[in-house]
């Protein structure tokens, strides 16, 4: 049998206990009923002394000494002095071996400990004892979860609710255990029938909210996580996911009032300033976002995320050292963030550091050795730093870890052409051709340097053929499309170049015109259009490098004799 006298004491007590506080206790019984008061009213330190004064003057009364312990430990976990109340509820089942709630509070004491299999054990006893108590079983479901054997915590929920079948609290439960197992369905259904038991239970919605937010139903995510609101407008968590939620359907301005009340809430929670960091950053609010995570890093130092946010939103700026300064803080703190190092090497690419840029993406490929994409990012800097055989060797890896992978064959076209590397250009043209036909920016251009190629290795007709098969294939009034013209001789240089109405088209023009002269043998009339590129074009196009390759070849082997 169940003994609660700790509870039927302080019952039993109360109408005496004025008498007992008026005058100074001067029997065992006189410090317990004290105790006892002192503990109802609040008072717990003066109720841990009373019940301590018992154990000095009864030591030998089993039954004083197994009250006073019971008691004391109950204040004990009431100051959350877990292990002291551990050690009494121990000492008093040593006493009282078969009170099954003294086993089911040191398991409670313990489960705040993290001693898990401890608290595994006492609940487990306590049911041994009592097995229709079904407190106790869902303290052990709540244990087991925590050791993640869900399926445990889900018998031990349900046989709760089999005994106890209008408590809201196990099936509440028992859908985080469900939730946990990505049973989302079956978690929602218990998170509904809670809530048709207790219509006020706000972390019911919440969690059902969590639930529903999992399975992309942001409509009625956003619903459960407001009537959590409504039901406690003090509750915190809702709060937070509603901002999320708010955030991923691009509310900004309902995210950033989420977020804000937050601070209001709980406001040294790092993670609330991490979230207005990014959806201030969506807005535009650059400045803003970056003072949030500051104050996020004010208060974790060691939070890499907010360090790793604060930097991409420098990058933004365009405060280069600023970024890297926080991607490399963000590293320090973990030393396996993959996306501080993507951003981090991207960041030095931009301020010319090549070498850090590489080494960067070096780390993200030790980090992910089958990332298609860590390696072209890394061939694109070997690309810039001239090194073109490290760069031809990356494309190589990241096509054959993605052998659809588009922009690798076009990147590695262009740097084949560069290189007169004509077959290989024709072919990666080709292949960026049948993944993605005419649907991408690059497509006409990928006809482009097909044809250049075919050109180079003096298969002039495959190439006029090539061009009079895809120019077909595209807008007719497209400014790339009046360059396959021009190298099909439908339109002249001197009508390509009045077409040419800005520096962006200017610069594809006189390099395409280059080409074509010095593919004709027209070498000091290519010189002149590709040198206009060289000093006047767009450096960060293609065709402002193929010029730079041309004008060099060029000079290293000038003209002998006359055109």
């Amino acid at each position: 049998m169940k003994c609660f006298f700790s509870f039927l004491v302080l019952t039993l007590l109360i109408p005496i206990a004025a008498a007992a506080q008026a005058q100074t206790p001067q029997t065992a019984e006189d410090y317990l009923k004290r105790g006892q008061e002192r503990q109802k009213s609040g008072d717990l330190d003066g109720a841990i002394a009373d019940f301590s004064k018992v154990l000095e003057l009864k030591p030998d009364s089993i039954d004083a000494s197994a009250e006073a312990y019971f008691s004391r430990g109950r204040v004990r976990l009431d100051k959350k002095d877990y292990r002291a109340a551990i050690d009494d509820y121990s000492k008093y089942i040593e006493l009282v071996p078969d009170d099954a709630y003294a086993y089911y509070s040191r398991g409670h004491a313990r489960s705040f400990v993290e001693d898990l299999d401890g608290a595994i054990a006492d609940y487990t006893k306590a049911l041994e004892i009592d097995p229709d108590d079904y407190l106790p079983r869902i303290d052990r479901g709540v244990a087991l979860e925590n050791k993640k054997d869900f399926d445990g915590a889900i018998r031990d929920y349900t046989t709760a609710i089999e005994l106890k079948a209008d408590y809201p609290l196990p099936y509440f439960n028992r859908g985080n255990a469900r939730r946990s197992k990505k049973d989302l369905d079956g978690a929602i259904n218990d998170y509904t029938k809670a809530i048709e038991l207790d219509p006020g239970y706000a972390k019911a919605y919440n969690y059902r909210g969590l639930t529903r937010a999992e399975k992309a139903d942001l409509d009625q995510a956003l619903s459960d996580y407001s009537t959590a609101i409504e039901l406690n407008p003090d509750y915190a968590e809702p709060y937070q996911n509603r901002g999320v939620a708010r955030y991923k359907r691009k509310d900004l301005d309902g995210a950033i009032a989420d977020f804000n009340k937050l601070v209001q809430l709980t406001p040294n929670t790092p993670l609330v300033y991490a979230n207005l960091c990014g959806a201030k950053y969506l807005k535009g609010d650059l400045d803003g976002a970056i003072a949030d995570c500051t104050k996020a890093i004010q208060l974790d130092p060691n939070y890499a995320e907010a360090y790793y946010s604060r930097g991409y939103t420098r990058n933004k700026k365009h405060d280069l050292d600023g970024a890297i300064a926080d991607y490399t803080k963000a590293i320090e703190i973990r030393p396996a963030y993959y996306d501080a190092y993507i951003e981090r090497a991207q960041a030095r690419s931009n301020k010319g550091d090549t070498e850090g840029a590489i080494a960067d993406f070096t780390k993200v490929i030790e980090l992910n050795p089958g990332s298609a994409g860590a390696y072209f990012d890394r061939a694109l800097v070997r690309n810039q730093k001239k090194d073109l055989d490290g760069a031809l060797a990356d494309f190589a890896k990241a096509l054959e870890l993605d052998p659809k992978f588009a922009d690798a064959y076009n990147e590695r076209a262009w740097l084949n052409l560069y290189l007169h590397k004509s077959d290989l250009a024709c072919s990666d043209a080709l292949k960026f051709l049948e993944l993605k036909g005419t649907t991408e920016t690059q497509s006409p251009y990928m006809v482009v340097v097909a044809h250049l190629a075919l050109r180079q290795n003096n298969k002039t007709k495959a190439a006029e053929s090539l061009l009079t098969e895809w120019v077909k294939r595209f807008d007719s009034s497209a400014w790339a499309t009046q360059v396959m013209r021009y190298l099909q001789r439908d339109i002249n240089e001197k009508q390509l170049l009045a077409l040419a109405t800005d520096n962006d088209k200017m610069t594809e023009a006189r390099a395409y015109i280059g080409m074509k002269l010095l593919l004709s043998g027209k070498r000091s009339a290519a010189r002149e259009h590709l040198l206009w590129v060289k000093q006047h074009g767009v450096k960060t196009f293609f065709e402002y490098a193929l010029a730079d390759y041309e004008l060099r070849r060029l000079e290293e082997a000038p003209l002998t004799k006359p055109e």
